[in-house]
């Protein structure tokens, strides 16, 4: 399951604005040793991934956002399914179920963009 602001997994509602927190004093930081300095961040790609991070955050202080448009699925889950490594749109037989049915690399990209992230600072992380 999801990790991202799940107490059970020790993490804390508080995360997301302190991801963002982090990325500004990152930003910061690096804005003071010189100009130019270029602040990168690898973010999950599957949606109920991307309802985690502040959007305009990230992309306020980031200047890449590299979407980890593989491992959607894999052997952690041992019942499957098993799919595309890094599907770029769904295909007929795709998981049916919520969020499993938008573990694609177009609807990663679509939602980053929905929520805010500039398409100019979207790279894709692709498995090969």
């Amino acid at each position: 399951g999801t990790c991202g602001n799940n107490p059970s997994c020790g993490a804390s509602a508080a995360d997301k604005a302190n991801f963002t927190a982090l990325l500004a004093e990152f930003r910061a930081q690096l804005d003071a040793v010189r100009s130019g300095l270029l602040l990168t961040v690898a973010v999950g790609a599957g949606e109920d991934k991307i309802q985690n991070y502040d959007i305009p955050g990230v992309a306020r202080y980031a200047d890449r956002i590299n979407l980890m448009t593989y491992d959607f699925f894999g052997a952690w889950s041992a019942t499957g399914p098993t799919a595309f490594h890094s599907p770029l749109y769904r295909w007929t037989g795709m998981p049916s179920s919520s969020p499993l049915n938008h573990y694609t690399t177009d609807d990663a990209v679509k939602a980053w963009k929905a929520g805010g992230a500039p398409a100019a600072k979207l790279h894709l992380g692709i498995g090969f």
